[in-house]
């Protein structure tokens, strides 16, 4: 099956589900909201061949070889104007990876900007200062 179709149907189920889903800062439509999964989930395809996601560590160069779980749900609005999402994945010994994407607007269109390995610390402070479960 198609990488995109994989995950653009949950996606999509998640995006109908979580359009109201709590944001850090200020509210967004719903159609941005679908549109940044969008970016995210055609920037997972790109990189993704024989179902194995390619990570390459801004920091070591590593390339690792991941198979993608899930998107999350929520989304954070940085005060610049862009935009963190998240995405599980897990490594050849089932080990859990989040890679969080940073998505910018440039000439009207969301672009990921960067992909770097999240930190669950951080996501789970940002929860908790904002009430998300």
């Amino acid at each position: 099956m198609h990488i995109r179709t994989l995950l653009f149907k949950p996606l999509f189920l998640f995006s109908f589900l979580f359009a109201f889903a709590p944001l850090a800062q200020a509210e967004i439509s719903a159609s941005d909201k679908i549109a940044l999964k969008r970016t995210v989930v055609d920037y997972i395809a790109l990189h993704t061949e024989a179902d194995r996601y390619h990570f390459t560590d801004p920091n070591t160069l590593e390339v690792k070889q991941l198979q993608f779980l899930a998107m999350h749900p929520v989304l954070f609005e940085k005060g610049d104007g862009s935009f963190a999402l998240c995405a599980d994945f897990a490594t050849d010994k089932n080990d859990k990876f989040l890679v969080d994407y940073h998505v910018t607007r440039v000439n009207n269109q969301y672009v990921v900007s960067a992909a770097v390995e999240g930190k669950r610390s951080l996501l789970m402070s940002i929860a908790d200062k904002f009430s998300l479960e």
